[in-house]
């Protein structure tokens, strides 16, 4: 998981695409638990995605610019989420925001597969997700 913060990591994503993960973590690095219709997400997950058009590369910098509190970049979904609706920020207290991502040959597929296996176990889809 890279630390959405330093925008370094940036070039070391691969200009494939794929599917990639947001999660909520405390100034410790451990995951914030995130309570759920169906119980606790222990490991802090906010968003599944996945790319379209784009590349993994620019699909995360696209979210890490749109979570920005005084960003002008408003194309990512669930980074204006997490940037507008405040009551997100306020439950997450002080956190830091991590992604993951696996490159595949059908991301659609892929997160429509990560988003079935994540509502069967919570019973509603990550809080950035629609």
């Amino acid at each position: 998981m890279f630390q959405l913060s330093y925008e370094s990591v940036i070039g070391r994503i691969p200009e494939q695409k794929g599917v990639y993960k947001l999660y909520a973590f405390r100034l410790n690095e451990l995951p914030i638990p995130i309570q759920r219709f169906g119980g606790v997400d222990n490991s802090g997950v906010l968003y599944i995605g996945q790319t379209t058009k784009q590349t993994l590369r620019k699909r995360i910098y696209n979210l890490l610019a749109t979570t920005r509190q005084n960003g002008k970049t408003t194309n990512h979904s669930g980074g204006l989420k997490y940037r507008n609706i405040q009551v997100i920020r306020k439950i997450l207290g002080e956190h830091l925001l991590y992604f993951d991502f696996c490159v595949c040959d059908n991301p659609s597929a892929k997160e429509k597969e990560l988003l079935i296996e994540y509502s069967n176990v919570y019973g509603e889809y990550p809080p950035l997700n629609k």
